[in-house]
């Protein structure tokens, strides 16, 4: 904790701004701490609410009790936002408290919940997806024996109680315990629809797997003839997974909307050229710096630039004229939004584009000050002391959040992520490590994706669609939405996260194209960002890295993020 302050006290003292250029909004001397408490219509606390003050940097969220405090003035208006609720706005009088309710969007939790039950009624089989209510027979859901402490697959497979198993390693067999002769009638194995040999577990990490599903009559196993006469068990990838749900996420119209992809969706640098914000195009008439601070410094005081967007561009621009003053537009950022998570991090990222991160540091500290409970503060804090050069800080992390022994934090949502980039990091690292005590599993380049692709957001109620063109045209997505991913909305909020990997290594080879879509829902707080980083040979000499930062609520149609060949 001495370090962190040491650091907090830093940062204040290296982001430095220009006065004059950033002069204190009208009338601050009259905003008061405004407190309230938010309720559902049962009179009920509404935790982790989002608490936004339009037309401003400043944002909170609800404790467990229901309660808030936020900085605001008469007048302002306050907008109250969670999940599953109707978004709200309320103007701040001259009240002491405000009593908030807010009411449940009925419609969309019937839909979700609707959807969730068609789900878990599905099973795995030898012909796909069933409704276990259709199947007649028993399709034994065994993914409950998978643990984080599992170091392959062998370990989940003796845990199986209808499994019984002979030997470990390369000599690994196993079959039903009904069949005491494994030899004669061993179990098969299907990975993603596809029968393999059981020396094949060997190689697949349980972090990676979705479902196992164990078929045991002879109704079940059928399709595989003789191979299955012994039992079956399926075994399905989290990656095949996510391509299975995304193809029967669509309706017939499937088709045609690839036509559409074909014809109509625009690269990213084409779209948010031809949606330039009138700040920008002012700015764009300046012939010189000091006509271009000038421009600057009157927008400034209009209170509708006073949005990230406005402030965040505007820095952008200036990287063209004087480094420093674009570094100064950051820093009033900071001083603005230095209790607001969700700017710091666009902060962050935005420091981190820019090629400043011992910058980003400083605010990656900052936001474990301020959500020391969120996992993500601490994987990103990770990554960032790896590119300044910490490495023994670097390592602690990622062995404390694999370990999961960092106190009130969850990392079990993020586990396949940590793992994935503490090999990457002790390969690229290795030889200015000690590396005693670490698995000789984690050391080998053979276990990292070649192809991998992270998605990382800055608010967790944000929605948006990414879609995934294969070379042949034909499209798999992912929904941010309530409707399609409530659950995993509820997680990230819940554990303190906002991010997503995928891995395309075992995609059809050729051109792909990555597509985002911003579905636009109730409870968007106008200032969120989304950031994608491509990487290729992911953990090789020959490495290539390529981050965009997107501003998700500029975008009103779908656009290209990427382009890349698998």
């Amino acid at each position: 904790m001495k370090r962190l302050a040491h650091l907090i006290l830093f940062v204040l003292l290296i982001l430095v701004y220009t006065p004059d250029a950033h002069a204190q909004p009208p009338d601050a001397r009259f905003f008061t701490q405004v407190s309230g408490v938010v309720l559902d219509q049962d009179n009920r606390p509404v935790p982790n609410a989002a608490i936004i003050r339009l037309n401003s940097f400043k944002e909170t969220e609800t404790s467990l009790d229901g309660t808030f405090t936020i900085e605001a003035r008469a007048g302002d208006v306050l907008r109250f936002a969670a999940l599953f609720k109707k978004t709200t706005d309320q103007v701040v009088s001259t009240a002491a408290d405000l009593n908030i309710v807010l009411d449940t969007d009925a419609d969309l939790l019937d839909e979700v919940v609707l959807r969730k039950r068609k789900d878990e009624e599905l099973r795995n089989t030898a012909f796909g997806k069933k409704r276990r209510s259709r199947l007649g027979y028993d399709a034994q859901l065994a993914t409950r024996y998978i643990s984080p402490a599992d170091i392959d697959l062998t370990t989940v497979l003796q845990k199986i109680p209808e499994v019984a198993t002979v030997g470990n390693g390369v000599n690994f067999s196993f079959g039903l315990r009904k069949n005491r002769s494994i030899n004669s009638a061993p179990l098969l194995v299907v990975v993603d629809g596809v029968p393999v040999t059981q020396s094949y577990v060997n190689v697949i990490n349980p972090v990676d797997i979705e479902s196992i599903t164990l078929l045991k009559s002879l109704a079940a196993t059928v399709r595989y003839g003789s191979q299955g006469a012994g039992g079956v068990i399926l075994i399905e990838t989290k990656m095949a997974a996510n391509l299975h749900n995304d193809r029967n996420s669509y309706t017939g119209q499937l088709e045609e909307q690839d036509r559409d992809f074909i014809d109509n969706v625009q690269l990213a640098e084409s779209y948010f050229s031809k949606t330039t914000p009138y700040y920008l195009r002012t700015l764009n008439q300046a012939r010189s710096f000091q006509e271009a601070k000038e421009i600057y410094e009157t927008l400034y005081k209009e209170p509708r630039n006073n949005t990230l967007y406005f402030m965040m561009d505007c820095s952008d621009y200036f990287r063209n004229w004087d480094a420093k003053y674009s570094y100064d537009i950051l820093s009033e950022v900071y001083f603005q939004a230095t209790s607001n998570p969700k700017i710091l991090k666009s902060l962050a990222y935005q420091l981190e584009t820019n090629g400043l991160p011992k910058h980003a540091k400083y605010v990656y500290e900052k936001l474990i000050e301020l959500k020391p409970d969120h996992a993500q503060s601490y994987r990103d804090l990770a990554l960032i002391y790896a590119q300044t050069g910490e490495l023994k800080l670097a390592k602690s992390l990622y062995v404390q959040m694999i370990n999961n022994s960092i106190p009130a934090v969850d990392f079990t949502e993020l586990r396949s992520t940590l793992v994935t980039e503490f090999r990457h990091f002790l390969l690229k690292n290795k030889r200015n490590l000690k590396l005693k005590g670490i698995p000789n599993d984690y050391l080998a380049a053979n276990t990292l994706p070649k192809t991998r692709l992270v998605l990382e957001w800055t608010d967790p109620l944000s929605e948006f669609e990414i879609q995934f063109v294969g070379p042949e045209k034909n499209h798999f997505a992912w929904n941010h939405t309530v409707f399609d991913n409530s659950d995993f909305i509820e997680n990230e909020i819940k554990d303190g996260f906002a991010m997503r990997e995928f891995e395309i290594d075992k995609a059809p080879n050729g051109e792909w194209l990555v597509n985002i879509k911003n579905r636009k829902g109730d409870n968007s707080s106008g200032r969120s960002y989304v950031r994608y980083t491509f990487y290729k040979n992911y953990g090789f000499p020959s490495e290539e890295k390529k981050s965009v930062l997107v501003p998700l609520d500029k975008i009103d149609e779908k656009i290209i993020l990427d382009s890349f060949f698998n």
